[in-house]
């Protein structure tokens, strides 16, 4: 499984470069106009004291409600940032762009609070293996991602809330193997992936998160999400799928075209029937791509 999400992220994705360039020629421009606080926030927290417990007081702290930035706000950040201890988080914890890939694996927090001036990244961003994380919350001002976005193997997630504001993927979306995630809905901002979806071994019932895409660039891959009943959420709003696909089956016959999959299999809940009437929707779409739909033993009714 890992190596077909490699796979699929593969295009254009950069490699891990522990060095990071952060750039902060915007940051006074920056902290003016966008100081990583509302006027709610502005409201409600008082200059004269420390909020946040960071050991900075109100008037000295950009966001006195994240703890892990007091200055630079808002500020570009240029680089490949790979964030594997806590620590690390200090350096990425108040930009407002990524200019670059973000790869956080193994931190402990249980959410990402410390992202909370996130506006867009440029590359890949990828999380991995933090077992701590309960949700996503911290990633409410995340627009775009420009590259593929991974969620895998973090064992304590229960949801994506905090993605609310995501409305573009610039390659693939894979989220697999969270063994306790039963809410999507934090994705119901979510217009266009470029490139594949991939969804594996997560206990979600429906795929009504993804009721509001539009684009779906490649292929749809689907398997042994043993709670899924019903992948019809998928084909709500999608007008456009399969136009840029570029992983998929070799077709001999069709004179060397790479064809766009809706590949759906193994999930023990889900009745093959509604797969068959998803594709069908798909397919009056201007679909032209293949189901490949098997081993779905949900019962039918």
């Amino acid at each position: 499984m890992i190596a077909l999400i490699s796979l699929l992220l593969a295009c254009g994705d950069k490699s891990i470069d522990d060095t990071a360039i952060i750039d902060n020629s915007e940051g006074t421009e920056q902290n003016d106009t966008n100081n990583g606080t509302d006027t709610d926030t502005e409201e409600t927290t008082d200059p004269t004291v420390d909020n946040d417990g960071d050991g900075v007081i109100g008037a000295d702290d950009c966001d006195d409600l994240n703890p892990w930035v007091t200055e630079d706000c808002g500020r570009a950040c240029s680089g490949d940032f790979h964030i594997e201890i806590d620590d690390d988080l200090t350096l990425v914890a108040g930009c407002g762009t990524i200019d670059g890939n973000l790869n956080l694996e193994g931190v402990t927090q249980e959410n990402l609070i410390a992202l909370n001036g996130l506006e867009s990244i440029t590359g890949y961003f990828w999380i991995f293996r933090s077992h701590n994380l309960v949700n996503l919350k911290g990633l409410n001002k995340l627009k775009t991602i420009g590259d593929g976005f991974i969620l895998s193997y973090n064992d304590n997630i229960t949801s994506v809330d905090g993605l609310e504001s995501l409305t573009d993927v610039g390659s693939s979306m894979s989220i697999t193997n969270n063994p306790i995630l039963t809410d999507l809905y934090g994705l119901n901002g979510l217009k266009s992936i470029e490139r594949s979806l991939l969804i594996n071994s997560i206990p979600v019932s429906n795929l009504g998160a993804f009721d509001n895409v539009e684009s779906i660039g490649a292929s749809i891959y689907i398997s042994e999400c043993d709670n899924l009943e019903s992948v019809m959420g998928l084909a709500t709003s999608v007008t456009s799928f399969g136009e840029h696909e570029s992983i998929g089956t070799y077709d001999s016959d069709a004179g060397g075209v790479i064809e766009s999959l809706f590949y759906v299999y193994l999930n023990d809940n889900l009745c093959q029937d509604d797969v068959e009437a998803t594709a069908t929707l798909f397919a009056d779409n201007g679909w032209e791509g293949r189901l490949m739909g098997y081993d779905n033993n949900g019962s039918c009714q």
